[in-house]
């Protein structure tokens, strides 16, 4: 697949889709900047540092948006969050400036801040 892709010349290792796990490592590879020996043990490591990364971004989310997949009623809390950041946002975009009652909305990282209460 990736050695098809490599065929396109509009395409490049620079491209998001190219720098995923997976898809950078044998693009490297195929350019002969990898030797196929290695291609396992790249791939291994490359995933291990985007979990670490996933993991550190979950740790900072606010404890109101994070939802135990072993939560009894699991539903009724996701569905509470839901109805509780629509309303947020509905009362955002409403023009009053004022947020309805509810948890705050999450920012990703790298994100501009929410407004301040």
């Amino acid at each position: 697949e990736v050695a098809a892709l490599r065929e396109r010349p509009a395409l490049t290792a620079a491209h998001p889709s190219m720098r995923s796990v997976g898809y950078r490592q044998i693009w490297s590879m195929l350019a002969g900047e990898l030797p196929r020996s290695g291609l396992r043990e790249t791939g291994i490591a490359a995933t291990r540092q985007l979990a670490k990364r996933q993991l550190t971004w979950q740790r900072s989310l606010p404890a109101h948006a994070r939802l135990d997949p072993f939560t009894p009623d699991l539903a009724g809390r996701a569905s509470t969050i839901i109805d509780s950041l629509a309303d947020a946002m509905a009362g955002a975009t409403a023009g009053s400036g004022a947020r309805a009652p509810g948890p705050p909305p999450h920012q990703p990282p790298g994100t501009a801040s929410a407004p301040q209460e």
